[in-house]
């Protein structure tokens, strides 16, 4: 039986809700920022077709502008052969004869990219001459033609042709209903999905004075639209006469126009005390654009015609095609040094031809070879210095083993401490395989893992060993209870403004005294640590507990992940990451994002505690993995503002190891100073103590640079790294093939730290390229609202991604260089397409060209270059450096 035509409406409207809901960005809370693609909804796309199409649907741009692909060619930091070479490979190699002079398609194409067009004045003559030639046997211009909804937001594409703000007045009514009612604090008022959200906006919209002239003028009824969202839909739809085949394309423009809001309700959904649905946002949109749009029909007279004659009339013209050809044909012969004379007894025919073929070369065709060109040129690089790169033999005994975060943040880190003594460095997952929840002490919980898993195991703080507990968690709970009602305020979707200018005179001496405090007595360390809930306890986590299984399976990764092997230190070190900044609401987009948007010591904390189990030890032993009594387990956390490495819990290490605690702390100190060094001369400051200042300024907008101009992911040994200066822009992940008999480290390696490392680098990437619709803009014009999240001033969509301060140096020049990841894999190319083939979504990545991949085989001897499709480019030979390696066997 069919369903009703209503019914059917219906279903069909869902089903588009539910599509754009999949193409939506990610939302994630101000204390749990994670960086993630934007246009993830698109990987299903190639990268190209993606970009083009988030162009209309974002109204945003997914490259940097030609003005800026020119100057970074100029600046040498993109080889002009490499452009050559990324023309050539787009275009077919067709060769014209225009006025006598011999000309190739890749030439022109080239000519395009790295040239200005000339200014009309300067192509007069060239100009009649090519209008003449091209003149003949021209097609008609197309007729003029109204909105269509696969080109533009309804609203955005009126206010182009008519000069008004719909789109801002649209924004204005709903985002500060939005605010006020979705971002309250988690007390506050809660509106679920029952409608109830889409029905409180109608009654405030009703009131708008917008609404009763076009209600006076018949074109909306009295009764605004349906009670239910859906049907307000449908209503909506039909009034603005859109069509069933256009409606899909306009509800996902209605959505996307709120993105952030939209993707705000889409995380929402899985929280609890769920305030909204995406069907009562469309709704609410769609009414507001036919109130809108009907009232701008009123205006220029249109009557009952509505939009549909409003559309026509403000149809602008077609572009005039045959005129910019004339102005390209032009440009041409003028670079070609060809007079009019010639260019006019020229074949016509021919210059048609060529015309045709540079027609796909539009400013983002151009814009996308100038990526590529770009991504080849620091590929070509970073291979050269992994090929000069010289073995280094493994120490004897190492003074100490540290395993760090992969975070780009660590690669100087560890080069600097490497060079300050006997020291071993490795690289993990920030979170150290210990996917948790973990219950804090003073209330609430965090999830410690990446965001694109669930934490499975749960795990509560409690005071440190050798503490007054009942002293620690009274300090705890006392400082976690004020929050004094300026706090509050601050954080109120509609009183932050009214703060400052109510209360900014008397809140002076308090920030000052804050001040004072960071300055004089940085706070001590945290008394509070993770701990493994048994049934005895009184305090249980909300997720189970790791049992020994869990916990082995933990412990036995980070060795076999990692080729993490004997000869052991006295002392093994898990050293996590997070940042120390003053005043900064986006302090989370610093820390772990292993650890989602959290530092990761807790986990480091978590994972040494299962490390120094007898029990534990003894089935390391048995699989192969001995670890002497002598060696001892510590956790530390690396303040990525400051190039601080604290060990945690260190009252804990024993007497014994006293001599190399101190030796070890004494080397991190010094690569620390050496760190700093370098890090300060990005900031712009004359010396390394100034970023132990920036982290202490409440005014500091760029306390560091996060994960800005990250580009590469190394999966590989130390020992092809070591020693060299990757400039802080490679995440490195320790991995040895030979160890890995049966491709399950390298599949997890792939399928996850992978993953997220490209959602970072294409955060970073699109923020960088287009702020304003991918990134949240200047930090000092930000609102807080609800403590959640950022609009930009008083009210606006929520903004999703990075500040300009974190990818731009004060001087608007770009910190970030935005390519697309590159993924290099040191292991033979046969294991590499077994795990492709297995898991087609990380294909999709590389096919798709997201990101990028070579695999440097050591058996084959050579460098491969993975291409859409599964086909492998040779690069150049590879000898490998493995020979300083004496790997543990695999078991």
């Amino acid at each position: 039986m069919s369903l009703p035509d209503a019914a059917a409406m219906d279903a069909a409207t869902l089903d588009s809700i539910e599509r754009s809901a999949a193409r939506l960005p990610r939302f994630f809370p101000l204390d749990a920022f994670v960086a993630s693609n934007p246009l993830h909804g698109f990987e299903a796309l190639a990268f190209e077709h993606a970009v083009r199409q988030a162009a209309s649907v974002f109204d945003g741009r997914g490259h940097l502008d030609l003005v800026a692909c020119r100057a970074r060619l100029a600046a040498g930091t993109i080889a002009p052969q490499a452009l050559r070479e990324v023309i050539a490979a787009q275009l077919p190699a067709q060769a014209f004869v225009l006025g006598g002079r011999q000309l190739t398609l890749h030439e022109e194409a080239w000519r395009l990219a790295v040239r200005e067009e000339p200014a009309v004045a300067d192509l007069a003559p060239l100009l009649a001459a090519a209008r003449g030639l091209l003149a003949a046997n021209t097609a008609p211009a197309p007729a003029r033609t109204g909105w269509s909804p696969r080109h533009a937001h309804l609203l955005r594409w009126l206010d182009a042709r008519a000069g008004t703000a719909l789109m801002a007045r649209h924004d204005a009514l709903l985002c500060p209903f939005l605010q006020a009612t979705l971002l309250p604090e988690p007390d506050g008022a809660a509106v679920h999905g029952d409608g109830s959200l889409y029905r409180r906006f109608v009654g405030l919209l009703a009131r708008d004075p917008a609404y009763a002239r076009v209600v006076a003028a018949g074109l909306a009824p009295a009764a605004l639209s349906p009670d239910e969202p859906l049907a307000a839909i449908q209503v909506s739809l039909a009034a603005l006469g859109i069509g069933p085949g256009e409606r899909p394309a306009v509800i996902e423009q209605a959505l996307f126009g709120l993105k952030g809001w939209a993707a705000y309700l889409q995380w929402s959904a899985g929280q609890s005390g769920r305030r909204g649905t995406l069907v009562e946002l469309a709704a609410m949109c769609l009414v507001t654009t036919r109130v809108l749009a009907a009232e701008l029909a009123l205006a220029y007279g249109c009557g009952a015609g509505g939009l549909a004659h409003l559309s026509a009339r403000l149809a602008g013209a077609p572009p005039d095609t045959a005129e910019s050809d004339a102005r390209r044909l032009a440009a041409i012969a003028r670079a070609h040094g060809l007079s009019a004379i010639r260019l006019a007894r020229s074949s016509a025919r021919t210059a048609r031809d060529l015309l045709a073929a540079l027609a796909p070369c539009d400013a983002t065709w151009l814009a996308l070879r100038f990526l590529e060109a770009e991504e080849a040129t620091y590929r070509a690089q970073l291979l050269a210095r992994l090929a000069r790169a010289t073995p280094t033999p493994a120490t004897a005994v190492p003074a100490a083993q540290l395993v760090f975060c992969i975070d780009v943040r660590s690669e100087p880190l560890r080069r600097a401490l490497e060079q300050a003594g006997p020291f071993e460095t490795y690289g993990y997952a920030g979170f150290f395989g210990a996917a948790i929840r973990l219950e804090h002490a003073t209330g609430g919980s965090s999830d410690l893992c990446p965001a694109l898993i669930a934490p499975a195991h749960g795990a509560c703080e409690r005071p440190a060993a050798g503490t007054d507990a009942a002293q620690v968690l009274a300090t705890a709970r006392a400082s976690a209870a004020r929050a004094p009602l300026g706090a509050q305020l601050k954080r109120h979707p509609l009183a932050a403004f009214g703060l400052v200018d109510g209360f900014g005179l008397l809140a002076l001496g308090a920030l000052a005294a804050s001040a004072w405090r960071r300055r004089a007595a940085p706070a001590p360390p945290a008394r509070l640590a993770p701990w493994l809930a048994t049934d005895s306890d009184t305090v249980q986590p909300t997720l189970p507990p790791l049992s020994e299984d869990d916990q082995f399976a933990i412990a036995r990764a980070l060795f076999d992940s990692t080729a993490l092997a004997a000869p052991f230190a006295r002392l093994l070190v898990l050293c996590a990451h997070g940042s120390n900044t003053a005043n900064n609401p986006w302090a989370a987009a610093l820390d772990c994002g292993a650890c989602g948007g959290h530092d990761g010591a807790a986990n480091a904390r978590l994972v040494a505690a299962i490390l120094a189990r007898p029990a534990i030890r003894s089935r390391l032993a048995a699989a192969g993995i001995e670890l002497p009594a002598t060696t001892v387990v510590v956790a530390a956390l690396h303040d990525t503002t400051t190039d601080r490495v604290t060990l945690l819990d260190r009252d804990a290490i024993p007497a014994s190891h006293a001599a190399d605690r101190v030796r070890l702390e004494a080397a991190l100190a010094e690569a620390g100073r050496a760190n700093r060094v370098t890090r300060a001369r990005q900031l712009g400051e004359a010396a390394g103590a100034g970023l132990l200042k920036r982290a202490r300024d409440m005014a500091e907008t760029r306390p560091e640079w996060g994960l800005a101009r990250n580009a590469a992911f190394i999966a590989a040994p130390r020992t092809t790294t070591r020693g060299l200066d990757l400039e802080g822009r490679c995440f490195l992940h320790s991995y040895d093939w030979r160890c890995d008999a049966d491709g399950r480290v390298l599949t997890a390696i792939m399928t996850a730290p992978l993953v997220v490392a490209q959602w970072i680098n294409a955060h970073y990437y699109f923020a960088s390229v287009d702020n304003r619709a991918f990134g949240s803009g200047s930090k000092v014009t930000q609102n807080i609202v609800g403590g959640r999240a950022i609009v930009q001033g008083e009210y606006g969509d929520l903004c999703l991604g990075l500040p300009l301060q974190s990818v731009q140096a004060a001087d608007g020049s770009l910190q970030h260089d935005p390519l697309r990841l590159l993924a290099v894999v040191q292991a033979p190319q046969i294991r590499v397409d077994a795990i492709l083939a297995a898991h087609p979504d990380v294909a999709r990545l590389f096919d798709n060209e997201w990101l990028s991949l070579v695999v440097l085989d050591d058996e084959a001897g050579t460098q491969l270059h993975y291409r859409p499709g599964g086909a492998w480019q040779a690069l150049g030979p590879w000898s490998g450096n493995q020979a300083a390696l004496q790997p543990r066997k695999a078991s």
